[in-house]
């Protein structure tokens, strides 16, 4: 767990958040303890507060609003478009429970995070590397009707050189035998 634990601080001091906020610690525990027993997620304030308030020496009512509060900050601090992507039309923060069970997810996912790898994680990224793609399959297609004209217009252009040299031939001749 504990490279995994360098991976979440990366994430979340990426959204500002580092240990001068009370939920700092709080959310670190907090997914450590979902992801030894994913099942906590469903009863977050019976399974996971009480035992980070005890861990903690705080209050449930610490606990929950501390995680709150960080959960904010990141939201506005480009999270929202991390987790949800450039599209998303969730103006509103996740439940504490939700965005612990985000967290998890990303730090499930086999790619270890670091500050050089963030972004792939994130959902804009993601989608706008769709986009890209996209937009590149399609500059192909582009580029082979580009090319299919361009052959057209050669084809076109060696007709019209060859029906010129017919017509010439053909005025030469009427002209010949017009002289005779």
């Amino acid at each position: 767990m504990y490279e995994r634990k360098t991976e979440l601080e990366t994430l979340l001091r990426q959204f500002g958040v580092g240990e001068h906020y009370s939920g700092y610690k709080l959310c670190i525990s907090a997914v450590e303890i979902a992801l030894e027993h994913p099942e906590s997620l469903n009863s977050i304030t019976k399974c996971i507060y009480p035992e980070l308030a005890d861990f903690h020496h705080t209050s449930l009512k610490c606990v929950e609003r501390n995680l709150r509060t960080m959960i904010e900050k990141i939201w506005k601090s480009g999270g929202r478009e991390f987790f949800c992507g450039p599209d998303s039309d969730n103006q509103k923060r996740p439940s504490n429970s939700r965005f612990i069970e985000m967290l998890v997810q990303v730090l499930k996912s086999e790619t270890p995070i670091t500050e050089k790898n963030l972004c792939e994680f994130c959902a804009v990224t993601t989608h706008y590397k769709d986009r890209i793609a996209q937009m590149e399959s399609e500059a192909v297609k582009q580029q082979e009707t580009i090319d299919w004209m361009h052959d057209m217009i050669w084809d076109l252009l060696g007709e019209k050189k060859k029906y010129l040299a017919e017509i010439e031939e053909l005025q030469k001749q009427q002209k010949q035998s017009k002289d005779k």
